[in-house]
């Protein structure tokens, strides 16, 4: 038994998802520290920024426009001017993680560093309303903020349509109905409802139903396995390296925000898509 006086109950709090990027079923969903002392699940509930973990659906978009991996961008300072509510001249003034520039970059290095003025630049080549556009179809159902501050991962969303996004990569470009139940049984134990075609080897009788998920083909194979590609080199070589811990392929992106008001780290293998977040419910850096 812990002793309790050396046990500090964690003031951050986080969220995991797991998903079959396939069926949609939901493998496992973890929505805070203790459901005893807050039942607010933040898989579905906490709408939060996802920093960089944004940035792999932008690239995707940009693939269908015609960018490749190896596509260059010059990653080099960058000021925005543009006035506030009040009337004001303002500046942006984005710069990278590191605070330098790197010059010439390939698509690829500059999605494993995370660099963030050629996610920007990349934005305002492809278009913000049509990146937009491209996020929702890919399962993003939270508004979007309509400026460049979109590559950053500057609206908020939740965990699930984080996770929805990333399926559809895992998935070939199908976009799959995340599903939370595998078959319902009456009180005499015949199936209700089921997700699997053999529990009804002559199809369903009367008051019997098959759960089929949606899938919707949202993008091509190509553009899928690209990202996959891409994000594979993210744990290899780029940001997403602890991951290689695991000692098998995955791909996967990391995301920090502001302030590391917010981590996150969205990886998947074939089989399986996982979402998971830590950070404070009232914002605060970590």
């Amino acid at each position: 038994p812990f002793d309790a006086e050396y046990f500090q109950y964690p003031e951050a709090q986080g969220a995991l998802l797991a998903m079959d990027p396939h069926s949609g079923q939901i493998r496992a969903m973890v929505g805070g520290y203790d459901f005893a002392t807050s039942q607010f699940n933040r898989v579905l509930q906490a709408h939060r920024q996802p920093g960089s973990a944004i940035k792999p659906l932008i690239y995707a978009a940009a693939l269908d426009k015609g960018f490749t991996p190896a596509s260059i961008i010059v990653d080099t300072p960058l000021i925005y001017e543009d006035t506030d509510e009040e009337g004001e001249k303002v500046k942006w003034k984005p710069d990278n993680y590191s605070n330098r520039f790197y010059g010439a970059t390939t698509l690829r290095e500059a999605l494993n560093k995370s660099y963030n003025i050629i996610s920007i630049k990349l934005l305002k080549e492809i278009g913000i309303r049509y990146a937009a556009n491209y996020m929702h179809k890919l399962g993003i159902e939270s508004d979007i903020n309509m400026d460049l501050s979109m590559a950053l991962g500057t609206s908020t969303l939740t965990p699930l349509e984080l996770a929805t996004a990333y399926s559809v990569f895992a998935n070939g470009g199908i976009r799959i109905t995340p599903s939370y139940i595998d078959k319902i049984y009456d009180r005499n134990g015949k199936i209700l409802k089921s997700s699997d075609p053999a529990d009804f080897p002559t199809g369903p009788k009367e008051g019997q139903e098959l759960i089929a998920p949606e899938r919707n083909r949202v993008i091509s194979k190509e553009t899928a396995a690209l990202i996959t590609n891409m994000l594979e080199s993210v744990v290899q070589n780029g940001t997403g390296w602890r991951a290689k811990a695991l000692n098998r392929p995955a791909a996967g992106k990391t995301g920090t925000t502001d302030n590391l008001h917010d981590a996150w780290f969205v990886g998947y293998i074939p089989q399986l898509v996982t979402v998971s977040w830590v950070g404070y419910d009232q914002q605060r850096p970590l």
